[in-house]
């Protein structure tokens, strides 16, 4: 389960202020559940603030492609996953980064 509770306070004076808050969970079985739950507080009138939120599955016809080209499912999984998070793991610390890649790689083969 994903939750994400956040508080976005813009306070008066705080002239042109923008923020957009995004939550993209990724969906992995049937039992997944994904909530957000955005508090925005603007107490200025210029200012700009926005939610989204998306949550996805894993499709199949992305682990169909990979599939076709010679992974198993849990490989075309492993690879999903990694691409998903593809914009969060250069922002890690490469010790932290490589830990969560293998222990991602690990889950899908079964041994997490």
């Amino acid at each position: 389960m994903s939750v994400y509770r956040g508080l976005v306070k813009v306070v008066k004076g705080a002239r042109n202020a923008v923020s957009h808050v995004s939550c993209d969970p990724l969906i992995l079985d049937e039992k997944s559940k994904a909530y957000t739950y955005p508090h925005n507080q603007v107490d200025e009138p210029t200012a700009t603030v926005t939610h989204e939120a998306t949550a996805g599955k894993i499709s199949e016809d992305q682990l169909f492609y990979l599939q076709s080209r010679g992974l198993s499912g849990n490989q075309a999984k492993s690879l999903i996953v990694l691409g998903f998070l593809d914009a969060v793991i250069p922002k890690l610390p490469e010790e932290l980064a490589y830990i969560l890649k293998k222990v991602i790689t690990l889950e899908f083969k079964g041994v997490g």
